[in-house]
C-alpha cells in the first residue's frame, strides 16, 4: 500500500498545472466527460505499464529523446484537427455520443505525449524499486485521471460561457504550442536538425492555412442548407407578415448567408430578385433549388 501512496503522490503532485492537465482541458471541450477520462487512464494505463514491466528493455533499445519527436509530431496532427469544424450540428451532436474514436484519441494523445516524459521515468524509477510494480501502476494511472479530472472541470465551466467554436481554438492551439515546444526540445538536445524543424512549422502553418480555407467553405454550405431548409419549409406556410416565424427564420438565415438584411413576405421571385442585387452567385446557387412563384 505504500508503494501505491508514494505513486499516486508523486504523479499526482508532479502533474498538477503540467501539460497532462492541459490536454484533459482541451479534449473537454470537444468530447464528453467520460470518453476523456477513459482515454486517458487507458493512455496513461499503457505508457506506465510500459514503463514499469519493460523499464530495462526500453531503456536499452530506445533513447527516450527521440521518443519527444513522435510526441510533438502527434500534437500538432490534434492541433491541426481541432481547428476542423463541424458546421452540421446534427451529424456533430450524432458523431459525439457513437463510437469509441474519442477515447482512442485521448488514449493515443495520453500515450504518445508521456513517452519519455518525467512521469513515466517516475513510474520506470518507482518500478524498479517495489516488490509490488502493480500497485505503483495503479498509483500512477489514478494520479494521472484525478489530475486530469480538475482539467476537466476547468474545461467544462469554461465551455459552458465561451463559444464551442472558440473552445476548439483554443484547444488547437494549445496542442499546437505543445509540438512546438516538444519538437525545440529535441533540436536544443541535438537530435533533430534545424532545417527540419523550420520545414515542419512551415508544413504545420500550411496545413492550418488549409483548415481554415475549408472551414470557410463548409461554413458557406452550411448556411446555403439552413436557408433552402427555411425556405422549404415556406411552402407549407399560409401566412405572409411581419410577424410569421418561417419568414423571420428565412430573413435570419438570408443574413447569415449573404451578410445582409433582405425582408421576406412569401414572394420567392421578388426574394430572389432582391438577392441577386447583393450576390448573383450565392443566389443563383439557392434559386435554381426552387421554382418561382409564390410559396
Amino acid at each position: 500500500m505504500a508503494d501505491f501512496i508514494k505513486a499516486f503522490l508523486l504523479i499526482f503532485l508532479a502533474e498538477m498545472g503540467d501539460k497532462t492537465q492541459l490536454l484533459a482541458f482541451a479534449f473537454a471541450t470537444q468530447y464528453k466527460t467520460k470518453q476523456v477520462l477513459l482515454g486517458v487512464m487507458l493512455g496513461s494505463f499503457l505508457n506506465h505499464g510500459i514503463a514499469v514491466a519493460f523499464a530495462q528493455l526500453i531503456s536499452s533499445f530506445a533513447n527516450m529523446d527521440y521518443l519527444k519527436i513522435i510526441a510533438g509530431l502527434m500534437f500538432f496532427i490534434f492541433g491541426i484537427l481541432s481547428f476542423k469544424i463541424d458546421y452540421d450540428d446534427e451529424e456533430e451532436e450524432e458523431g459525439k455520443g457513437k463510437g469509441l474514436d474519442p477515447v482512442a484519441t485521448v488514449a493515443l494523445a495520453f500515450f504518445v505525449g508521456e513517452l519519455g516524459d518525467k512521469t513515466q521515468l517516475t513510474a520506470m524509477t518507482l518500478g524498479l524499486e517495489s516488490q509490488l510494480p502493480w500497485m505503483v501502476l495503479a498509483g500512477t494511472t489514478l494520479g494521472m485521471v484525478l489530475v486530469s479530472s480538475l482539467g476537466i472541470v476547468v474545461g467544462r465551466v469554461m465551455g459552458k460561457k465561451i463559444p464551442e467554436v472558440t473552445m476548439k481554438l483554443i484547444a488547437g492551439v494549445v496542442f499546437i504550442l505543445f509540438g512546438f515546444t516538444s519538437l525545440l526540445g529535441t533540436v536544443r538536445l541535438g537530435l533533430l536538425d534545424m532545417r527540419i524543424f523550420i520545414g515542419i512549422l512551415i508544413a504545420v502553418t500550411t496545413a492550418v492555412v488549409f483548415v481554415f480555407y475549408r472551414n470557410g467553405i463548409n461554413r458557406g454550405i452550411q448556411r446555403a442548407a439552413i436557408l433552402e431548409r427555411a425556405l422549404a419549409r415556406c411552402r407549407h406556410c399560409r401566412v405572409h407578415s411581419s410577424e410569421c416565424q418561417v419568414g423571420m427564420d428565412i430573413e435570419a438565415a438570408t443574413k447569415d448567408y449573404l451578410g445582409a438584411d433582405i425582408r421576406y413576405l412569401g414572394n420567392l421571385i421578388r426574394f430572389f430578385e432582391d438577392m441577386k442585387a447583393v450576390d448573383p452567385t450565392k443566389s443563383a446557387k439557392i434559386s435554381g433549388k426552387f421554382d418561382p412563384g409564390n410559396c
